[in-house]
């Protein structure tokens, strides 16, 4: 069960982003749905369905997902909000974004992220989902070999003394 926090921020990011009000939809479907499935994983969509509270759902899934991506592309304060969330339950937890976000905030920086084209072209695609979805295994593979030595909190903290 792999969850995919993306938040799949707004359809007026994308707009004012790359002129494509459902570009972070294309981002999903196109990219890290086959890169959760080709890492072996099976996503659980950032949506909900009828009358569920939005929230309650969302942190359902954060914190019963084996794994989460978690897309910080943007900088959208929600999605810090749920990484922090995540993380403070010492589960695993794969941090992407995107080539327009050159600066991450000083405290996800020394966290291992992956960097994907936001541009999706076609041609590029194959190696994308290739690349993501060899970051998102290795991800899961050393956060698990971490938090099964029960040390995830203790390896984050000693590397930044």
């Amino acid at each position: 069960m792999f969850y995919n926090h993306a938040h799949y921020h707004s359809r007026e990011l994308g707009a004012k982003i790359l002129g494509d009000e459902d570009h972070f939809y294309h981002v999903l479907d196109y990219l890290l749905i086959p890169s959760i499935k080709k890492a072996g994983f099976e996503p659980i969509l950032p949506k909900t369905k009828g009358s569920e509270i939005i929230h309650g759902e969302i942190i359902r899934n954060i914190e019963l997902a084996d794994f989460v991506l978690c897309d910080i592309s943007v900088l959208n304060p929600n999605v810090f909000f749920e990484l922090g969330i995540r993380t403070s339950l010492n589960k695993p937890v794969c941090i992407i974004k995107d080539d327009l976000t050159e600066k991450v905030p000083f405290d996800t920086s020394i966290i291992n992220n992956h960097t994907y084209l936001s541009a999706l072209n076609p041609w590029t695609l194959d190696d994308q989902i290739d690349d993501l979805a060899n970051h998102i295994k290795d991800s899961f593979e050393n956060a698990r070999i971490l938090i099964l030595c029960g040390i995830f909190w203790l390896e984050f903290i000693s590397s930044t003394y």
